[in-house]
């Protein structure tokens, strides 16, 4: 099954060059589930964990209309 968001950005804090957020938009929790069950995906977080100050934090919102 290929799954891909919507829409992403990667964000840098300007008064924290060192600080990064993806903003991400998915079509549904499915998803964005399978996206990070996958074998790319969880090579990628092995392979950045020593590369991170700390480990992500991932929070997941809604949009209020």
């Amino acid at each position: 099954m290929v799954v891909s968001a919507i829409s992403y950005q990667l964000l840098q804090n300007k008064a924290d060059p060192g600080d990064f957020i993806f903003v991400e938009e998915w079509m549904t929790d499915s998803a964005i589930n399978a996206h990070f069950t996958s074998a790319h995906v969880q090579d990628a977080f092995s392979k950045a964990a020593s590369l991170l100050a700390k480990e992500p934090d991932i929070c997941r919102y809604v949009v209020i209309e």
